[in-house]
């Protein structure tokens, strides 16, 4: 009895050695396999004891029972087997780390083992054939890989004055990840919309102090650290603006039926409120307009938003009235709008009130130049008559 079960002992183990040379592995390499009781003994690499599931001291770090249930091994990567199946079953996702490798030891039968190093390419399913074993699959054991270590900075943008008071928001660049080991990446404030060669801040222009320039406005990031840059500005002069306003006269096809009318140019500092103007209620409005013979008057169903309002920096604002073509003047003198004279409103005020003649005074008629009148001559001629009469008497 006992030499048949040495006998049969023997035959499991050249069984096994015979299956791990002809044995296969579906979308991952096998590397060279050791089966039998004596050289796990002699090589165990790290593993004694029994293959029952649980983690024995001096085992791999990690030991997966034939239970079903997927386990995770390393990132985005899991493993899962069914006792008594001859096949594990690693699946990676998208977040796994393209070719990690990992050492993995199917348990078989007793104390024995087979050792298989996988390399995961991308995300997918890879397939271990471990059907030296046949049904005798017990568990795997796996040394835990060394995963990358991921790393991530990030970098501050500071704009004081003088005086370490800040002046402007802080702005923030993206936070970057890498791996330990990858080049670390770089960063840029200068020749970019972050370096700021002026800054207003509560109605002050403040400029850039360029002897002040930080010496990390361009470098790299720090693994688990936020790099601050920090620009200084110098308050300069106030800052002065000025605008302009032009008032326009046109027709309805935009035709200018007038000269323009430009406002005096106004300046004004740019903590100050905008000086106001005003084009109503003033020389500037006119409801009429003579231009070439032709009289225009004002639509007042287009007057414009901006007839009043306020001064705008560093800017011409235009005030456009526009006009209607009159096309049969109502009264003649209605035709010009020049400005009257003293002496044309008197003739006008005589044309509107005439006075009536006097008719005493037009039977007088007055003498022409040189000619005395009728009256006079009568009155002289009996004056010297009765003088001669008188003399007559006298020498009588």
């Amino acid at each position: 009895m006992l030499k048949s079960q040495k006998i049969l002992k023997t035959f499991l183990y050249v069984s096994c050695i015979l299956l791990l040379i002809s044995g296969t592995f579906s979308g991952i390499t096998a590397s060279p396999a050791r089966a039998n009781t004596l050289q796990a003994q002699e090589n165990p690499s790290g593993i004694t004891g029994l293959t029952d599931g649980i983690i024995h001291k001096g085992q791999p770090k990690k030991q997966i029972p034939g239970n079903g249930q997927p386990y995770q091994i390393a990132q985005g990567i899991t493993v899962s087997g069914n006792q008594g199946s001859a096949e594990w079953i690693f699946t990676a996702d998208e977040t796994a780390i393209p070719h990690t490798s990992l050492t993995v030891y199917v348990c078989g039968v007793g104390n024995s083992y087979v050792t298989y190093t996988i390399t995961i390419y991308g995300a997918g399913t890879y397939v271990l054939n471990a059907s030296q074993y046949g049904a005798f699959n017990q568990g795997l054991a796996l040394e835990a890989p060394e995963q990358p270590i991921a790393l991530s900075g990030s970098v501050r943008v500071h704009y004081v004055d003088e005086s370490g008071h800040s002046i402007a928001a802080v702005e923030n660049l993206k936070t970057l990840s890498w791996l330990e080991g990858d080049p670390v990446p770089q960063y840029q404030t200068l020749n970019t919309p972050l370096y700021r060669e002026s800054i207003t801040y509560n109605g002050e222009m403040y400029k850039l102090d360029t002897n002040l320039i930080p010496s990390n406005a361009n470098g790299f990031y720090l693994p688990g650290q936020t790099i601050d840059i920090t620009y200084f500005y110098k308050l300069s002069a106030p800052l002065e603006v000025s605008g302009d306003v032009v008032v326009r006269y046109v027709d309805e096809e935009g035709k200018s039926i007038a000269n323009d009318k430009k406002l005096s140019t106004l300046s004004w500092f740019v903590d100050e409120t905008a000086p106001a103007y005003q084009t109503l209620d003033t020389p500037l409005y006119q409801e009429r307009i003579n231009s070439k013979g032709k009289v225009y008057e004002l639509d007042v169903n287009k007057i414009p938003d901006n007839a009043n309002g306020f001064y705008m920096a560093n800017q011409t604002l235009s005030v456009t009235y526009i006009y209607k073509l009159r096309e049969i003047p109502e009264k003649p003198e209605e035709i010009s709008d020049i400005p009257k004279t003293r002496d044309d409103f008197t003739l006008e005020t005589k044309a509107v009130s005439p006075k009536p003649l006097d008719k005493s005074y037009a039977k007088e008629k007055l003498p022409k130049t040189g000619e005395r009148p009728t009256s006079s001559i009568v009155s002289i001629a009996g004056s010297g008559i009765l003088l001669a009469l008188y003399y007559i008497i006298r020498r009588n």
